[in-house]
């Protein structure tokens, strides 16, 4: 197969006296050869890769799904961004925030839109000043709790097997199905041609490199794209489906008092979890889904084009070692679900504090607090840093373990791909190189594929912090929306057989103003108020309160702060429940409310 320019240039080095070298070739005169050769055999490049590449449906028909799905995917979101009114508001807030961030001039000392943080814990709820409000978080095992409330946060962006979500993720599996056959099928073919070419120095087999490869480029162009671009969407996506659920859970029921106020559910600084852990799940979960699926379809493929030259037996049995020794090794590895619960809770609670005191900035200057706050902001930081290094420590357990586990396989697997090429003395040395690399080639993506699959717990780990977070906010929640449609339906039945409503002490906080007659007054009997507190309970206020205001009737209360006057008005208005007694409130006789409110401090839009 030694093609004519070859030998051409063997002949010109012979007269030489000596091989040829790459000082015999200029550059011209080698780009020359390669335009000579391109020539020649391009007829034949071309023809050979079409042959390959016809015989291969499937790579055909997962090319034109995913060329379509990229392509279509691009042109609806080019038509539904083009509408001038979206694009013109987007472009009023940027403006807006702009202003407001004072990114303009870059005073970043002056930002005023602080995200407030935190974490929830289970069992008793507790913050420290400085250290974040949540502490320890546990129950982020990846076990059946976390499929479960994964399984929650997936049905929320997924309600319907035929919705955007499902599209997006279909669109993206195409293309993952279609970068796999590029890498396995494509690279083989290409690295066969190239292997013989340079082992027998024919220019024939290069040419039919060349094209191969020109045609994987260009493929891999599109592909690649097509995933980053299908990546961003699902990101977005799911940020936008669970945040959207979360607005209509927080603002259903005063699930934003509950959980602010009343500390229900011992969820402290809710916006975190919102705004800062929705985002991060949705980027870990939109990751881990395209980096997934990759190498297990990587593996699949790549065991199948190597068992053609090596069998079953050797490949299983090399993964089979891989596995049981990964195994080990991830058994001493730290979990990273546990590390990323504990500083997301740390990072809350820091950046609560500069959030506190920018809401008490007037408060701090007037009584010269600065010196106390300055040891606040310390400490939350210092608590962050102190737990991020231990953490760092930690994770060199876990890179260790993952790069043992990396290379001993690159060590073992090529043991066992080196072994039947060896003893195959009757195939001729050109073609035995070419069998070699190509086959090399597909054990040590296989081999590498199957160790991304094994450490992809790594990944879920770290989603598991997330998804318990998430999981936690979106339980408390949705109790908080079940237990109002609960007592909805008993103030629904009461007001058929009374004309009032009584809120029963203990019995709940329902809303003030369901059945009672025009003309009735606002009684309490025995109550007995308690201001909700952090870690759980309550704080005693006030005690057996006993008073009656009719129709047309003033009354006015006094006490010093903290007494519980306004704590009274709170349990009229039905956002607190007494801890004893009864409360009488008048409605009209529709049932709608006959009472205004006006805060303390004023509601601006």
């Amino acid at each position: 197969n030694t093609s004519r320019h070859a030998r051409a240039m063997a002949s010109a080095g012979a007269k030489k006296g000596g091989p040829i070298t790459s000082q015999d070739v200029g550059l011209v005169q080698g780009l020359l050869v390669v335009a000579r050769a391109l020539k020649q055999y391009a007829a034949d490049g071309l023809e050979t890769n079409a042959r390959v590449v016809r015989q291969d449906k499937l790579y055909l028909a997962f090319l034109a799904i995913s060329c379509t799905a990229f392509s279509s995917l691009a042109a609806r979101e080019l038509v539904a961004l083009s509408a001038a009114r979206d694009r013109k508001n987007a472009t009023t807030a940027i403006k807006e925030c702009a202003t407001m961030l004072d990114l303009h001039a870059g005073d970043k000392g002056k930002e005023v839109a602080v995200v407030a943080a935190g974490a929830g814990k289970k069992g008793k709820k507790g913050g420290s000043r400085g250290g974040g409000g949540g502490g320890v978080v546990k129950g982020k095992e990846i076990g059946a709790d976390f499929w479960k409330e994964l399984s929650y946060l997936i049905k929320v962006a997924m309600p319907s097997p035929f919705c955007r979500f499902s599209q997006l993720l279909t669109a993206q599996f195409a293309l993952l199905v279609m970068r796999t056959l590029l890498t396995v099928r494509a690279n083989k073919v290409n690295t066969f041609f190239l292997t013989k070419a340079i082992s027998t120095a024919s220019w024939k087999y290069w040419v039919r490199w060349f094209f191969n490869f020109s045609g994987w480029m260009g493929s891999a162009v599109v592909v690649n794209s097509g995933l980053r671009y299908t990546e961003t969407l699902i990101q977005i996506e799911l940020r936008a489906a669970l945040t959207k659920h979360a607005h209509k859970r927080y603002m259903a029921a005063n699930n934003f008092y509950r959980t602010a106020v009343l500390r229900e559910g011992g969820l402290d600084n809710v916006d975190q979890r919102i705004v800062a852990d929705i985002d991060a799940f949705s980027k870990e979960a939109a990751f881990l889904y395209g980096h997934s699926f990759k190498p297990i379809l990587e593996f699949t493929l790549s065991l199948t084009e190597a068992a053609k030259e090596l069998g079953y037996s050797r490949p299983l049995a090399l993964f089979g070692a891989q596995f049981f020794i990964t195994s080990v090794l991830r058994q001493m590895s730290p979990s990273l679900g546990k590390m990323v619960a504990k500083e997301q809770a740390l990072e809350g609670g820091f950046r609560h504090t500069h959030a506190r005191l920018i809401a008490h900035a007037e408060e701090v200057a007037l009584l010269g607090g600065a010196s106390r706050e300055i040891g606040i902001l310390d400490d939350g930081l210092n608590n962050l840093v102190v737990t991020q290094r231990w953490h760092a420590l930690q994770r060199i357990r876990k890179s260790v373990a993952d790069n043992v586990s990396k290379f001993q396989g690159l060590l073992v697997g090529s043991i066992f791909v080196h072994v039947p090429f060896m003893v195959r003395a009757s195939v001729s040395e050109g073609e035995r190189i070419s069998l070699f690399r190509a086959t090399e080639e597909l054990m040590l993506r296989c081999g590498s594929a199957f160790t991304e699959v094994l450490l992809l717990g790594r990944n879920l780990d770290e989603l598991a912090g997330y998804t318990f977070r998430l999981g936690q906010l979106f339980r408390t929640m949705d109790a908080g929306v079940k237990e109002e449609k609960v007592r909805t339906a008993e103030a629904e039945k009461e007001k058929k057989s009374r004309s009032a409503v009584l809120l029963q002490g203990g019995g709940g906080d329902a809303l003030a103003g369901a059945g009672a007659s025009v003309g009735d007054g606002i009684s309490f009997d025995g109550v007995t108020v308690g201001a909700p507190e952090p870690g759980g309970g309550h704080r005693l206020l006030v005690k057996s309160v006993t008073l009656e205001v009719n129709r047309g009737s003033h009354l006015l209360i006094t006490g010093p702060n903290g007494s519980g006057k306004t704590s009274l008005l709170r349990v009229l208005a039905g956002l607190w429940a007494p801890l004893e007694g009864t409360v009488r409130v008048p409605t009209s006789p529709s049932g709608g409310k006959v009472m205004m409110w006006l805060a303390p401090r004023p509601y601006l839009l």
